[in-house]
């Protein structure tokens, strides 16, 4: 079987509703078909989402991540887990830089924003479980 190479940029567009219809249907086919492009594609995924939640995308960009990724329950949650990640991982740089200090309310905080993490973690996680359990009845 030959394998297609498709850019990741095209995949950001695909993602983001920038696509012509007849190459969203073909690339729809396509993470329903093959595996490699369904992992390929959950990966420029994580990216698109990490890279709107560190404000690098380009405006137009955003406009359409806000105005067609995030149509979705689903898209939400995985934009709420990266905002999560994200302050975590700041506030574990702030953690680690005042505990020298002592700094009890920055650990307090850290603490709340991990278990928002956890939150955000087992919301996408339940899903999954729930369609594995239905499936295995």
């Amino acid at each position: 079987m030959v394998r297609e190479i498709i850019k990741n940029e095209t995949i950001v567009q695909y993602l983001l509703g920038a696509l012509p219809e007849a190459e969203t249907e073909r690339l729809d086919q396509l993470s329903v078909a093959d595996d490699e492009f369904a992992d390929t594609l959950m990966a420029v995924e994580a990216d698109l989402v990490d890279a709107y939640v560190a404000g690098s995308l380009a405006a137009e960009d955003s406009k359409r991540f806000l105005t067609h990724y995030l149509l979705t329950p689903r898209r939400r949650q995985k934009l709420d887990l990266a905002q999560a990640l994200h302050v975590f991982g700041d506030q574990s740089t702030i953690v680690g830089s005042t505990e020298a200090s002592n700094d009890a309310p920055a650990v307090s905080d850290s603490r709340s924003r991990f278990a928002s993490y956890l939150a955000a973690i087992r919301a996408l996680a339940a899903p999954k479980l729930a369609f594995q359990w239905a499936s295995a009845s």
